[in-house]
């Protein structure tokens, strides 16, 4: 799908963060700047779109926002998730040209909800510099995804207190990072593993849904074409949709192509409207 990608830095309470901003390219205007309008056009202003947030794997093994899984997800969101659609990825704190160092994960999650809440319309810091106006919050429906490391980050980020619309989970370490205390999404959600990763077992999948699914359960993963669970859930229940790649590891070597259906699938399948803004 052609895309068009507009280069930013996010100033933040602590930190500037570099990212880009991605939405499919308009027909007929390939180089067209991402957010404009023609200039006759005396409409109303319109609301932004649906925008989804992808983070990526663990900086201190070269995770950066330009990480294949990341790409895949990105790609998969714009071609899926209808017009007006944007994907937003980022580089954490100390990646490529964003400021700070690393944080062990808590500062990358406080960076992430605070962008959540400022997205969302909340109220700038003191002294606070403005969102870079293609971001055009405040957005209506805010979708959070992120790979390894990232869904870490995700789920830390909604522990204080982000409240995405929707959430992915691509590959959450389970068996390399602690979970302790981070409960599955309440949100549509999906979650996908593969059957060979070696940082997230499927039994430690299973037992971190069943853990935080509550008096509802989550059941184990179910035996679909893809893998799919947990048994009898949907997006919109209380449990994640979960998909099993198989052959599949923890760094989707040559499985782009099915994490992209896996994404597609699921964003076709939420309640209908859920992904336009809010009125």
């Amino acid at each position: 799908m052609p895309t068009q990608e507009e280069s930013l830095f996010i100033p933040l309470d602590e930190v500037t963060l570099q990212a880009r901003l991605s939405r499919p390219a308009s027909v007929g205007e390939p180089g067209s700047i991402p957010g404009s309008r023609p200039p006759l056009d005396e409409g109303p202003e319109p609301r932004p779109g649906p925008l989804w947030l992808v983070g990526h794997p663990h900086p201190l093994y070269g995770g950066a926002m330009d990480n294949p899984v990341v790409l895949a997800a990105r790609d998969a969101l714009l071609a899926s998730a209808g017009p007006g659609v944007a994907v937003l990825r980022w580089n954490s704190r100390g990646v490529g040209r964003s400021g700070g160092s690393f944080g062990g994960g808590e500062a990358e999650a406080q960076d992430l909800a605070a962008l959540v809440s400022r997205l969302s319309g909340g109220p700038a810091p003191p002294l606070g510099q403005a969102l870079p106006s293609a971001l055009g919050a405040p957005h209506g429906f805010i979708g959070l995804a992120g790979y390894s490391f990232g869904a870490f980050v995700v789920l830390r980020a909604m522990a204080l207190g982000a409240r995405p619309g929707a959430v992915m989970l691509f590959s959450p370490p389970l068996d390399f990072m602690s979970f302790e205390g981070l409960d599955p999404p309440r949100v549509p959600c999906l979650v996908t593993l593969g059957d060979r990763d070696e940082f997230c077992s499927r039994a430690s999948l299973e037992a971190w849904l069943g853990a935080g699914s509550g008096p509802a359960g989550s059941g184990p993963a179910g035996s679909g074409p893809a893998g799919s669970g947990p048994a009898g859930s949907r997006p919109g229940a209380t449990s994640p949709l979960v998909k099993i790649l198989r052959g599949v590891d923890h760094f989707y070597f040559g499985a782009e192509r099915a994490l992209g259906v896996a994404v597609g699938e699921f964003i076709s399948s939420l309640q209908p409207g859920r992904l336009r803004p809010a009125s």
